[in-house]
């Protein structure tokens, strides 16, 4: 309901009465002067992607190794690699395969051609990846896939369990691709009726097809169900739209049967509609299907509360969502006084110090991702460590070109870099005992093993050196041995497992435990052997007679102690919501660990955690319960569900059939089929436990059945009798809480799910055998590499308007090709009209594979303008053509030089008279640009820091006999500053300027504003453009609101720009509203001053100024208003209302509508 405003007396009206407007605009203009000094002087306290209308701004994709491609061929997919990725590509393709048969039976489609996936052998080289456009502080996307190649790139992050189930899932996103859209831009450009996939239907599809359920996504279920955030399934959004989409499926697939998630799939091919899909092939609408997962998951985890310690109870928020939205790596210092950790706040990660008594922050460290020192920071594991003092924290950093260890002193500013080229990433550290050592997790040429880096040599040793990944060391009190966890089995010896020696996809990396090693010795001792749940973030107790760590035996992350003798554990708390990093005091005394509180990851203290003990073994949830199926340790929504309760909640069914969940590479080679008569055969041969009551149904019993077969028949008719004789006994409720019956007989997939089937086809149906590339096998099994080729295939082929304010709108087709690695460009973008001479059109080529991008490019440009000004007005055509050459360096991520020189030629005809000379010029433009930008991305435009670029544009050398000779200086300096730590309120400041010397000064001219619709001409100076070189180097100036374009125009101007921007409809309402399709609409008042003069004699203001501004000359420009922004169908939307004032009155109001984003 609209706020109703009481001044003008009409309920829910927003548009303000005038007698207000004219004092706020006197206000606004008055204090203009007084706003910018205080916000200069404000913004100077703090420390130091966007076409921003004179300056290409944006941070750099710098390529600072030059990489050799190859390629390997599996049966369904291409993998591209570069040296030292052989075997990891080898893994890729692989465990690709091996997801891909299992996510074919599950979506019941088979692809048409081959997927091309690309894998990097770091997280650094992948956020530089020229296959896709990714955001520039990509540290959290662990892979992407992109839809008109189909190609799917990938890192490799330290863990090649996380790399197996990103592959996996990053396919699930290629089949939906295909699947909905077709394969190739043309399918795209014919499919026209696509289909919107929402994030929570795309990206839990594809975790659970990755990773079916698992402990992580249960924990943020279950803490959104008990905080009570838990969002309806078509709002939910953010990192819910993938633990809460994964939940939804995993419903389905439970409740209904896994392949019941294909006939959703085959249903939405063909009604288009996500909400048709599935109430064609479950019965239930969106929403009621939310009703009923929301009642799933409550009856599963409310029980819980009774029976489970909250953290708050034996711990205390230190760092919560007030300090950031994401804070994770907590180290306490020796003394247990102080805890460092990663917060992230205005989108970007620092490093902190706080009171481990209350989280008062102590000091600020450092600014990740805003300088090339701290160019990165490790955010998903602990890389931060304490020296024996406490008087300096090491950090795993990424500065420039390399990743090393960034060694700060907490009581000064003094900092050390120590870069470790031999290393691809730094994942987390841990100081020795003695202070000379760090202990290291890193990856080189796609493995991760342990090192020793000595701090005064600076050299770095071997402690594993082998496939298996190895995380987290800890050093024993005394510094001889290493604690970490690692996914290597029974592998113990760390230095003989090679590509050659071991089929890494055959290999269970899933599953985690902990290990010791003694620096320099071949061999470690496996301590935990749960080859069920994990077991990881490890830590000596201060005598080294106890290891304290983190596991989910019982399905929530908790607290456990071993006994280094007996290598017996127990476990320290049994938690309600669990945990996920671990820090331990030197002396024992407090933990600091990270779970989530409002559904953000906070920091959390533990006193005395050594003397805390629950009885063993915890209690599983239903989610342990899923997976270890313990008849004798129920989980307590078993315990006090009622029969009718257990039959009719899946996960409390699945929890009790005496089935096994299967995680892992089991899950994937698992026929489907294979679970659901598993499941049936369970039911009939096994026991409910409710209480004391046993229910037991007999049947056949039998291994896997054959559905086919007349014993599954009978088994299946006496499940389905079962069922129905016991859905007297129970009913199942609909969105309106009314209790049903249910004839578990009904649920039958349809014919459209045999019909669908048989539309999908084989990779041999679709091509030729002739057409299907080799695959190459060695005698080792490993596919063979080949060199990788360059192959243009098309990116973007597309028609579409495009608007210009001087001439209005125009017609474009843009056709741009690369190859698969996307170095290389290709792009042609024309307006053909009736021949060459009068159409647009301008060919490119860029080169992006090295550190220097280049770009060659060819051009023609060509305008109809009229000239009154004439005896006889006429119409002249305006042509200008040329190539020109383009080198960007990058310096880092931050700054770059660009050079570029063009070769111009220009002439202009008289159309309607054949026998007039046309005019020509041929000229040699150089330019060079220096760009910094260390902004923070926001909404729609920067939210804080700074940036600014410099050029020098020169015409000096002409090949005409009237050479056209001028030289310009440009600046533009643009600082942002965020009022909140969700950055919503920002003040924008903006100064920019140029000077033009020469006989043929460049031109500019007032714009009012980027991409301005409703635009207006001013009525004594008309259309800027008069001549050859104005057509060619004249510029735009804006944003100068309140005037038409051309009020003022000369060969030099300064202009200031001040904005406050500020969110509307979200201000009010924090929660997104789907009834509110405006719900992202901004606001923003500004205040525009600026001046446009040729003659350098020219007073730019009069000596005599006095109040209200009286002396101020015709070149001083100013105009103050207020705007709207938002997006409408795609396109950000820019609504400006500005008056013009003139020193002692205001103008008339101007309206400006225009399309783009703001500076």
């Amino acid at each position: 309901m609209p706020f109703p405003l009481r001044n003008n007396g009409i309920e829910g009206c927003l548009i303000p009465v005038l007698p207000v407007l004219i004092p706020f605009r006197m206000w606004l203009l008055r204090t203009f002067t007084f706003i910018v000094a205080l916000s200069c002087a404000w913004i100077a306290t703090a420390p130091n992607d966007a076409c921003a209308q004179y300056f290409r701004f944006g941070k750099n994709k710098v390529q600072y190794d030059d990489q050799e491609w190859f390629q390997v061929r599996s049966e369904h997919f291409n993998v591209y690699f570069y040296q030292g990725g052989q075997h990891l590509a080898d893994y890729a393709a692989k465990v690709a395969e091996e997801a891909y048969r299992h996510t074919s039976r599950l979506f019941q489609y088979r692809v048409s051609g081959r997927i091309p996936i690309i894998v990097y052998l770091s997280h650094a080289e992948f956020a530089v990846t020229n296959a896709v456009n990714l955001p520039v502080n990509a540290e959290g996307i662990g892979g992407v896939t992109e839809s008109s190649k189909n190609r799917i790139a990938v890192p490799f992050t330290g863990d090649f369990g996380t790399f197996r189930r990103v592959v996996h899932h990053e396919l699930v996103h290629a089949m939906l691709n295909e699947l909905f859209y077709g394969s190739g831009i043309q399918a795209h450009l014919q499919n026209t009726s696509a289909v919107r996939l929402p994030p929570w239907f795309s990206e839990g599809l594809a975790e659970f097809s990755a990773s079916g359920w698992d402990t992580d996504s249960d924990m943020y279920v279950r803490e959104a169900v008990l905080s009570g955030h838990l969002s309806d399934i078509s709002t939910l959004r953010g990192y819910m739209a993938y633990r809460g989409g994964q939940g939804v499926w995993d419903y389905i697939a439970t409740q209904y049967g896994p392949e019941k998630i294909g006939e959703i799939l085959q249903r939405l091919r063909s009604t288009r509609s996500v909400e048709a899909s599935f109430r064609e092939s479950i019965g239930l609408s969106i929403s009621d299907l939310s009703v009923r997962w929301h009642r799933a998951v409550q009856e599963i985890y409310y029980p819980e509360v009774a029976a489970r310690e909250p953290l708050i109870d034996i711990g205390k928020a230190i760092v919560t969502v007030q300090h950031g939205s994401f804070n994770s790596s907590p180290v306490l210092s020796p003394l247990g006084d102080k805890v460092a950790f990663v917060s992230a706040k205005n989108g970007l990660f620092d490093i902190y110090v706080a009171s481990a008594s209350d989280g008062t922050i102590i000091t600020k460290l450092a600014e990740g991702q805003r300088s090339s020192q701290f160019e990165s920071l490790q955010v998903l594991s602990p890389g931060l460590t304490w020296n024996p003092d406490g008087t300096q924290l090491a950090a795993a950093v990424k500065s420039g070109s390399s990743h090393g260890v960034v060694i700060m002193d907490i009581r000064s500013d003094d900092t050390r870099n120590i870069p470790l080229d031999q290393l691809d990433d730094v994942l987390s550290l841990s100081w020795s005992p003695d202070g000379t050592r760090l202990a290291i997790s890193g990856t080189r040429n796609g493995q991760s093993d342990l090192y020793l880096l000595d701090l005064s040599s600076g050299s770095l040793q071997n402690v594993t050196n082998d496939l298996f990944s190895d995380h987290d060391p800890s050093w024993s009190p005394d510094g001889t041995t290493l604690l970490f966890h690692s996914d290597r089995g029974s592998h113990t010896t760390v230095n003989d497992t090679t590509p050659e020696t071991i089929q890494l996809s055959r290999h269970r990396v899933r599953q985690v435990d902990i290990y010791t090693v003694v620096p320099g010795e071949s061999e470690s001792i496996r301590l935990t052997t749960d080859e069920m749940w994990d077991e990881r973030s490890a830590h000596f107790s201060p005598d080294g007679s106890q290891i304290v760590f983190i596991s989910d035996q019982n399905g929530i992350y908790n607290l456990y102690v071993l006994d280094v003798t007996t290598l017996t554990t127990r476990p320290l708390t049994d938690l309600l919501i669990g945990i996920t990093q671990l820090s331990l005091a030197a002396d024992g005394q407090r933990a600091a660990v990270v779970s989530l509180l409002d559904g953000v990851p906070s920091i959390y203290i533990i006193r005395e955690p050594l003397k805390l003990s629950k009885q063993s073994p915890l209690r599983p949830d239903v989610w342990g319960q899923r997976v270890q199926r313990n008849p004798d340790l129920p989980p307590p929504s078993l315990m006090i569900a009622t029969y009718r309760e257990e039959i009719k909640n899946p996960f409390l069914r699945e929890a009790t059939s005496g089935i096994r969940y299967t995680r892992g590479q089991e899950r994937l080679a698992r026929p489907l089929a294979h679970r659901l008569a598993v499941s049936e055969t369970g039911i009939l041969n096994g026991s409910y436990n409710v209480g004391s009551n046993a229910r037991r149904v007999t049947g056949n019993v039998g291994a896997t059945p054959d559905m086919a077969s007349g014993a599954s028949r009978d088994a299946r008719r006496s499940l389905e009798n079962w069922f129905m004789n016991e859905s007297q006994n129970f009913g199942i409720s609909d969105s309106t809480g009314t209790f049903r019956a249910v004839d578990f007989r009904n649920y039958q997939f349809s014919a459209a799910f045999a019909d669908a089937s048989e539309g999908t086809r084989l990779l041999a149906d679709v091509l030729p055998t002739a057409d299907i590339p080799a695959v190459s096998v060695d005698a080792n099994g490993n596919y063979v590499p080949r060199r990788y080729k360059l192959d243009f295939s098309p990116d973007i082929v597309y028609g579409s308007a495009g608007y210009d304010p001087l001439y209005g709108v125009q017609g474009v087709t843009q056709i741009v090709l690369s190859d698969i690695l996307g170095n290389h460009r290709l792009t042609l973008s024309t307006n053909l009209l009736i021949d060459l001479r009068n159409a647009d059109y301008i060919f490119s080529y860029d080169y992006l594979a090295r550190r220097v991008d280049w770009s060659f490019s060819m051009f023609h440009q060509s305008r109809l303008l009229a000239d009154f000004s004439l005896q006889n007005p006429t119409y002249f055509r305006y042509r200008q053509y040329g190539v020109s050459v383009e080198a960007s360096y990058p310096f880092d991520k931050f700054r770059r030089l660009d050079l570029e020189i063009g070769l111009i030629g220009v002439d202009k005809a008289d159309i309607t008279d054949a026998t007039s000379p046309s005019v020509q010029r041929t000229i040699l433009t150089p330019r060079v640009t220096w760009t910094q930008d260390q902004t923070i991305p926001g909404f729609l435009s920067p939210s804080a820091g700074y940036r600014y670029a410099v050029s020098v544009l020169g015409g000096g050398l002409s090949f005409s006999q009237e050479p056209v000779q001028f030289a310009t200086v440009m600046a533009d300096f643009q600082i942002y500053r965020s009022f909140d730590q969700r950055s919503r309120f920002t003040l924008a400041l903006r100064g920019s300027g140029a000077i033009s010397i020469g006989n043929n000064r460049q031109l500019f001219y007032t714009s009012g504003v980027l991409n301005w619709i409703n635009r207006d001409f001013d009525d004594v100076n008309g259309f800027p453009i008069s001549n050859l070189n104005e057509f060619v180097f004249a510029t735009p100036i804006l944003p100068l609101r309140g005037f038409d374009i051309n009020t003022r125009n000369g060969s030099r101007f300064a202009l200031v720009n001040a904005e406050f921007r500020f969110p509307l409809i979200r201000a009010l309402i924090p929660k997104y509203i789907p009834l509110l399709p405006f719900y992202n609409i901004h606001g923003q008042v500004f205040a525009d001053i600026g001046g446009i003069w040729s003659d350098p004699n020219d007073e730019l203001i009069a000596s005599e100024v006095l109040d209200d501004f009286p002396g101020l000359t015709d070149n001083i420009l100013m105009g103050t208003g207020f705007g709207i922004r938002t997006f409408l169908l795609g396109f950000p939307i820019r609504l400006d209302f500005a008056w013009p004032y003139d020193g002692s009155e205001f103008g008339d109001a101007k309206t400006y509508v225009s399309i783009g984003l703001d500076f």
